[in-house]
């Protein structure tokens, strides 16, 4: 039962989270930046937990490299929307 909703949490909402999370770091960074820091802590954890899980639980198997590859993504969201968003801003001002 566990190994099903497992199943379903990567195969369903991981391609979901992973377009998500690409998109809006790519797009908007900004919008990632103005999160409060809770909720940019939190999407951190949930992508280290993924990564944990994918190498510790024994019962993953064929899902452990796409477990391990969502977790990668969630974990440097944050940081790649930061730096994103200091270089875009940067290359905006120097225009003007």
């Amino acid at each position: 039962m566990l190994y099903e909703i497992l199943k379903v949490i990567v195969l369903v909402f991981g391609p979901l989270a992973v377009y998500t999370c690409l998109r809006a770091t790519l797009e908007v960074p900004e919008l990632i930046t103005e999160l409060p820091t809770v909720a940019r802590r939190l999407i951190e954890i949930v992508g280290a937990m993924f990564i944990i899980g994918a190498g510790f639980v024994p019962y993953v198997g064929a899902l452990g490299g796409a477990m391990a590859v969502i977790g990668l993504l969630l974990l440097l969201t944050p940081l790649t929307a930061r730096k994103l968003s200091r270089s875009r801003s940067a290359y905006i001002e120097s225009w003007q």
